[in-house]
């Protein structure tokens, strides 16, 4: 895959073996840039769509879970209460957490 760039006057065409997505926040780590690399056929690192899309919604990724009899904040809460002091609460689709 090729990225061609305008540098000033002059086109530079870059050649994109993977590309390695360190980001953060909405529309990127939900499943979209996944997305957006699949369709143009970037290969990429990383999870895809559907993966990023399940990490990202607290409240189906806990059904994934709890549908596959692995542990959660739900099957646990001795563990909840003793490890996380004070409890992080997120969204249920937001990257950001707040306290």
């Amino acid at each position: 895959f090729y990225l061609i760039t305008l540098n000033g006057l002059f086109k530079s065409k870059i050649e994109i073996d993977v590309a390695f997505p360190i980001v953060h926040g909405n529309n990127v780590e939900d499943g979209t840039l996944a997305g957006l690399l699949d369709s143009v056929g970037i290969p990429y690192v990383g999870s895809g769509v559907l993966g990023s899309a399940l990490g990202q919604d607290k409240v189906v990724m806990k059904q994934v879970f709890t549908s596959m009899n692995l542990p959660n904040a739900s099957t646990k809460p001795k563990c909840l209460k003793k490890c996380m002091k004070p409890p992080i609460m997120k969204t249920f689709t937001s990257p950001s957490s707040t306290k």
